[in-house]
């Protein structure tokens, strides 16, 4: 199967290096280029959009906070808690998370430790605080209730006094933990979850039920008011302020204007399966861990529009469609040990292990779904494209590789995509031996940012040091943006993929054989000649020779040998999970003239 895109313009030259669009933080040259490039369709909607928000924003604050001045009751049994079968399986990690957290230990992002009211200033990625913002041990707490059959209380008391300590050291609209309307989502589902279900564990607390329900009115208002529509330019963040109106709508009883945004909610989401989820079922934003993000969000999404108190069509035949095409996807990912592609967060809607993505309870959720449960069970194939996304995963007895060509995605945005056009991976025995760098930090290291998104981190060809798009120094929304993405196309078959990088002055073109061993052929067109970067993991050992390289690691062993290059290993450091750098080295091979061939060779022990 085939992708193609024509591109927009010349690879730009190289160059080192937010959230919302805002086009006012750049400079003038670079808004006229997105006003008459990528932007220029959802102009309209943009200016609405803004329009929209300044109002809401301005009334915002004559209406919130609700939080301990309602007396709005909340319905029950909406989210249902995961089966008893996953409960005995994972009940201990459970726990083990709620103590870790009840205890303020977070030690993820960077972050060894926080309680709520502790100040912000010592997390240095903005990343950090808005995963805490979610609050996501709540719904660990809870469950930790149903499991811990000697003192449940204990968690219920818990979190009784977070929530109280919450709405007095946050109140809304401001404030960091209210700036950003995905977490804001992701956290009113948390905590309408949590709540639930600890009533489903018989708890009942008419003063707390206020706070919950005012709690909620002020997470939809301010969801309403800082709405990451982006005129139509919308991601996954979108898809967080649906999930969260949409639990409001389905558990708060008594505010017309939230019901009325929960349905308008429904009808969003439903055209938002459509356009964010690709013909092959793959998410539309070039990374596979935001893939995994969104499969969580769609499911949780289904389990509140199936509760809601109101009719709606969001639940038809392409939904049921394209969410069992994106659970099958993420469950091959998963087969072949999730191979990298863009950015590596690793955000949830829920997560009740961990600070790290688990998929288990949203599988275990899916799978209560009638329409779901084929794709959450039928067999996993071995050899599978997703063209739409740009890769192809062939996995062979003795190894498994990635080829990635495709798409920055989001509209052409690029927010987290790398520059991998033409790229592979490589694992063998659950080992990853050749690897995308992953990403390190957003604002806490721009610059490094920048260099785990740069083509000369991952394994293609790099031609006269020049991006494949570029991107701009410097942090906000300079972050989530590339720029002057190349025409491309790829194709693969059984046991061949080709796939070609091209601008008005270079070009790549790679093509793979795939037997018991890979050949790669690498073309270069526009000079003389170029480099192979082949990132390794931090568990591979190299032992160069003339014309080929040992790498062995853990539980793998390959030789690569090459002709008509020059080879060195090269220091880097790489982040195999988000504000995790470890040192790694990569093969660099500089090519004597326009082309090179190499081979990977496993080495069956």
């Amino acid at each position: 199967m085939k992708t193609v895109n024509n591109g927009t313009d010349d690879m730009a030259a190289e160059g080192i290096n937010g959230y919302e669009v805002n086009l006012w933080t750049m400079d003038v040259q670079t808004r006229l280029r997105l006003l008459i490039g990528p932007v220029r369709p959802f102009i309209a909607g943009k200016v609405r959009d803004v329009l929209r928000s300044k109002i809401r924003l301005l009334l915002l604050s004559t209406r919130v906070p609700f939080a301990g001045k309602t007396a709005m009751t909340l319905n029950r049994n909406v989210v249902v808690i995961p089966s008893q079968q996953w409960l005995k399986l994972h009940g201990k990690d459970v726990v083990a998370f709620a103590r870790l957290a009840a205890k303020g230990i977070v030690q993820a992002y960077g972050i060894d430790s926080w309680h709520i009211g502790n100040s912000f200033s010592q997390i240095r990625d903005f990343r950090g605080v808005l995963e805490l913002a979610r609050m996501h041990h709540w719904c660990a707490y809870a469950l930790a209730a149903h499991i811990e059959k000697q003192d449940p209380s204990q968690w219920y008391l818990k979190f009784r006094d977070e929530v109280h300590e919450f709405f007095q050291k946050y109140p809304a609209p401001r404030g960091e933990f209210w700036s950003v309307a995905m977490d804001v989502g992701i956290r009113v589902h948390s905590l309408l979850a949590a709540y639930d279900w600890f009533s489903q564990a018989g708890f009942f607390d008419p003063e707390l039920e206020q706070i919950v329900a005012g709690l909620a009115s002020d997470h939809g208002y301010v969801i309403d008011a800082r709405l990451e529509r982006a005129g139509g330019m919308s991601t996954s963040h979108y898809l967080g302020n649906l999930l969260g109106l949409l639990t409001i709508g389905a558990y708060l009883d008594g505010d017309n204007h939230l019901k009325n945004l929960a349905e308008v909610a429904a009808s969003e989401i439903r055209e938002q399966i459509e356009s964010q989820i690709l013909d092959d079922g793959m998410s539309f934003e070039a990374s596979t861990a935001y893939h995994r993000h969104v499969v969580d969000i769609l499911v949780r999404a289904t389990r509140v529009l199936l509760e809601q108190p109101f009719e709606h069509e969001a639940l038809d035949e392409v939904w049921w469609q394209r969410l069992s095409k994106a659970i099958y996807a993420q469950r091959i990912l998963e087969s072949v040990g999730m191979p990298l592609i863009g950015d590596n967060d690793d955000g949830m809607a829920v997560k009740v292990l961990g600070y790290l993505a688990d998929t288990t309870a949203m599988f275990d959720e899916a799978a209560r779904f009638s329409p779901l449960q084929t794709a959450c069970s039928a067999p996993i194939e071995r050899q599978v494209s997703f063209p739409n996304f740009g890769m192809w995963i062939y996995s062979q007895d003795a190894y498994t590789i990635t080829a990635r060509c495709g798409s920055n995605g989001q509209y052409g945005k690029g927010g987290h995509a790398h520059n991998d056009k033409n790229s592979i991976t490589l694992s063998m025995n659950d080992e990853h031996i050749i690897v995308d760098p992953g990403s390190c930090w957003y604002s806490g290291s721009p610059e490094r940012r920048n260099l785990d998104r740069s083509v000369k981190m991952h394994a293609t060809a790099v031609i006269n040091n020049v991006e494949q798009s570029h991107f701009l120094p410097g942090g906000s929304e300079n972050l989530w943006w590339m720029f002057d993405e190349p025409r491309f196309e790829a194709e693969g078959g059984l046991t061949k993929w080709r796939g070609v990088v091209e601008s008005k002055r270079h070009k790549h073109v790679r093509t793979i054989a795939i037997t018991d061993q890979i050949e790669i052929n690498d073309v270069v067109h526009g000079v003389s000649g170029g480099k192979v970067i082949i990132p390794l993991g931090h568990t591979i050992h190299a032992e160069m020779d003339t014309n080929s390289i040992l790498l062995r690691g853990n539980t793998s062993a390959i030789v690569l040998r090459w002709t008509n290059a020059k080879a060195e290993l090269l220091p880097i450091h790489i982040a195999p999970a988000f504000a995790t750098s470890v040192q790694s080295r990569a093969v660099i091979l500089t090519m004597h003239g326009s082309e090179l061939t190499w081979t990977i060779s496993p080495i069956l022990e």
